[in-house]
């Protein structure tokens, strides 16, 4: 019982750093929108 809550354990901890560089490239794309939209914005 205890090796499957370990196994588990590392599972999730390791799913984290899997789902880093999506989050990461999320946060890059939503930069580009902002930066569209206030050069759109500005311009008027």
């Amino acid at each position: 019982m205890q090796r499957a809550i370990r196994a588990m354990e590392s599972l999730i901890f390791w799913s984290r750093w899997l789902q880093a560089p999506l989050y990461l490239g999320l946060i890059a794309a939503q930069g580009v929108y902002v930066y569209q939209f206030m050069s759109r914005h500005a311009q008027h």
